[in-house]
């Protein structure tokens, strides 16, 4: 339901830049989504339910990992983003970086 959420955030988002609130309302909407995603996974790889036996676990942690430090920095971004108003969208860019950055630096393709 979040994830369908963000035309709508977007939009808010884009129509009252100069307003914190379209800011905040877009971020609370990925945060939770970030969330949600996390908890379906955890209950997709909890005692293989829904994941292939032979799936490695360190797959399954990296995937844990990646899904924490999204979250984490978009609540990062939010907070700092709340004092300094520009950092928002520099934050926001910055946090696929970093995600991007921690899978290219695992060094094990999980494919």
């Amino acid at each position: 339901m979040f994830a369908a959420l963000v035309p709508l955030t977007t939009k808010v988002n884009i129509s009252y830049p100069e307003s914190y609130a379209g800011y905040f309302f877009y971020m609370i909407s990925t945060i939770i989504t970030f969330f949600l995603i996390l908890a379906i996974w955890q209950y997709a790889t909890r005692g293989n339910r829904l994941v292939d036996h032979d799936i490695n676990r360190e797959i399954i942690s990296f995937v844990n990992k990646i899904i924490l430090v999204g979250s984490s920095l978009a609540l990062l971004v939010l907070f700092v983003t709340y004092f300094i108003p520009w950092f928002g969208y520099l934050g926001f860019i910055s946090m696929a970086y970093v995600i991007i950055a921690i899978a290219y630096g695992h060094h094990k393709p999980f494919f």
